[in-house]
């Protein structure tokens, strides 16, 4: 900014000075020729003076001399008059005085005393033209010296800047020396041939490789750098100019006939200044020739590559042909690319109509299950994805397989109809015979209540009817009959343990929230272990044999606890879940490894699928265990 201003002074700078010297010599002419003037003036009043007073002296001699011959004073004075005639004549001011002076000279000498009068009168008006003059030339004179005072001081002005823009110019040319130097620096260690050129495309900085590139012998600056470049065409120009003016920028390969098959890749940016006045262009020219020769490489790589693909995706797809299951190949938009022949018989639709379209438009219900999620995530993590699917066409169960190869994903469908058939008829066979189990152990308590148990009061109330008819003191008969009815009273307490292990009777009489805490409580006190129960039922209570199959896991829990976990605490919970109840047992023990065979572990997982619902038992050494039971609330 500061340098174009500067550059714009320059000529006003001139003009500025031009006109002070022109008119500092019009003010020096116009001095000389009012001072010429006034010294001409003031010599002709000095002359018209002296001419008076000469003839005021002829005049008054004349007078003086009246009584002598007056003829040669009189030729004196008249002469002194006609001279002073011809001065007055040159000004016309003084016309009225020649008038008068001519007609005084030709009076008598009795009109004298007029002549003296008037040469008084025009020696006043002489002095009063004297005096206006020398006013004049004193006020010319001061004008003329401020004119010359500010006319210098222009000048003087005008020569500091001129001079300041002489050596800011100076400056400006060492800096751009500077600039050029640096910038000449920077293209020669540019590794890319590397030229700027001027709007007219003349070169004017090129570095080293630039030269070597395109040129053997030396080139001037000044050359159209559109010459070197061989093959250039007007049209080229045309499309350079349009895209520079576009977007400020041309690329485009080219190949150097010079260098052989040299290919390089030439991009051409515009040079502004502000983005408003256009500097020029700079030309960059990368060698790309050993990556064209790479890229042809790898393209011919790529072909047989794709040509070997195709080869194998011919083969997997008659693989494919012969895999019993219905197989699919759909790309990660899920669009089909291929389909099996049992994948044919699965689809309601034609083959043709489906290959090529997007799953999700085939069949709109996938959309936001567990389909799409599962494929999505093996689309994702590139790993192999197995869920059950309900088919809202066939009504049938599947397991579905996702397969991500190389871009692809295969999804294969196994119908498990027949499987999950299988799995209910065992779930309904387990269920028949837990309740068989369960009508046994009702017989059993039945029978250990009605025949056992009252048999064991009898002998225990004949024993203490003998031992009152007994009087005889023998003391250790008398320890015997007490140790036998310790022993009868244990045998009845074992039989009333046994009769409500294996009875339900508690469940019906008291449900399922009491028996479980009466049983924590019983094995807090047994096993020295804290049970801290939370049930939150409100008032939904499961059916008798849900209950039943939840007690019994409960039982099961506890034991295995008591025997292997060496636990210091156990936390149970019982709620509510939808439809279902869940219950948790939960220890701080010792924990396992995840079970394999185990009878008890086994059992209460039966147990859960015989009632439709389901039993996890998740434990890590050193972490305890916990058992979670989902049960519906009421079994169908």
């Amino acid at each position: 900014m500061k340098k174009r201003v500067l550059d714009s002074l320059v000529p006003v700078l001139a003009l500025i000075m031009v006109a002070g010297i022109a008119l500092l010599l019009m003010v020096f002419a116009l001095h000389s020729r009012n001072h010429k003037r006034d010294m001409n003036q003031a010599q002709y009043d000095h002359e018209v003076l002296e001419t008076i007073n000469q003839l005021e002296q002829a005049h008054d001699q004349m007078v003086a001399a009246r009584q002598a011959s007056t003829t040669q004073w009189a030729l004196t004075r008249n002469q002194h008059t006609y001279r002073l005639v011809a001065l007055l004549q040159q000004e016309p001011a003084y016309q009225p005085f020649i008038t008068q002076l001519q007609r005084d000279i030709n009076t008598d000498s009795a009109a004298g005393a007029q002549l003296a009068h008037t040469l008084n009168f025009l020696q006043y008006n002489v002095h009063q033209r004297i005096r206006a003059d020398e006013k004049i030339a004193l006020t010319n004179q001061k004008k003329i010296e401020r004119i010359r005072l500010v006319t210098l001081c222009l000048l003087s002005v005008t020569l500091l800047l001129f001079f300041y823009t002489l050596y800011h110019n100076f400056s400006n040319t060492q800096a751009l020396r500077r600039q050029h130097a640096f910038s000449m620096g920077i293209l020669q260690h540019l590794p890319d041939a590397t030229a700027t050129t001027n709007p007219k495309y003349e070169l004017q900085q090129w570095n080293r490789p630039f030269g070597q590139m395109l040129w053997g012998a030396s080139a001037n600056g000044g050359t159209d750098i559109r010459t070197l470049l061989p093959g250039w065409e007007p049209a080229d120009t045309q499309v350079l100019e349009q895209a520079l003016a576009q977007k400020g920028s041309w690329k485009k390969e080219w190949q150097l006939r010079t260098q052989g098959t040299t290919i390089v890749e030439l991009h051409v940016s515009l040079l502004q200044e502000n983005s408003k006045q256009q500097l020029g262009t700079l030309w960059v020219l990368k060698d790309i020739t050993d990556r064209k020769q790479q890229l042809e490489r790898l393209s011919a790589k790529a072909e047989k590559l794709e040509i070997n693909l195709n080869s194998q995706v011919q083969l997997l797809q008659q693989i494919l042909h012969k895999v019993p299951e219905s197989m699919f190949q759909v790309d990660h938009e899920g669009r089909y690319l291929h389909i099996n022949r049992q994948g044919a018989e699965f689809l309601p639709f034609e083959v043709a109509d489906v290959l090529g379209k997007k799953m999700w438009d085939v069949f709109p219900a996938l959309r936001g299950t567990g389909f799409e999620k599962a494929f999505r995530q093996a689309c994702t993590t590139g790993t192999e994805q197995f869920i059950e699917f309900h088919s809202p066409v066939s009504a049938k169960v599947y397991q579905v397989v996702f397969i991500p190869i190389s871009g692809m994903v295969n999804i294969a469908f196994r119908d498990l109809s027949e499987l999950k058939k299988v799995q209910s008829e065992v779930s309904s066979l387990s269920a028949a015979l837990v309740e068989a189990r369960e009508a046994e152990r009702r017989r059993i308590s039945a029978e250990l209540h009605d025949d056992l148990g009252q048999q064991l009061t009898s002998n225990k109330i004949l024993l203490n009817y003998l031992v009152g008819l007994l009087q005889l003191p023998d003391g250790d008969l008398l320890r015997q009959f007490g140790k036998l009815e310790k022993q009868m009273e244990a045998a009845i307490n074992t039989m009333r343990h046994l009769n409500r292990s294996i009875s339900n009777n508690q469940l019906e009489d008291l449900g399922l929230s009491d028996v479980l805490r009466q049983d924590a409580a019983q094995f807090s006190r047994s096993f020295g272990i804290p049970v801290n129960l939370e049930i939150e039922l409100a008032d939904q209570l499961p059916e008798n044999r849900v209950a039943v199959a939840l007690y019994h896991i409960f039982s099961e829990a506890l034991t295995n606890i008591a025997r292997h976990a060496a636990a210091h605490r156990v936390t149970v919970f019982l709620g509510l879940e939808g439809g279902s109840i869940i219950m948790e047992v939960r220890d701080d023990g010792c924990g396992f490894q995840q079970p394999g065979n185990n009878l008890g572990l086994r059992s209460m997982e039966e147990r859960a699928r015989s009632m439709q619902g389901h039993c996890h038992i998740s434990s890590t050494p050193g972490s305890g265990t916990t058992v979670r039971v989902k049960l519906p609330l009421k079994k169908d």
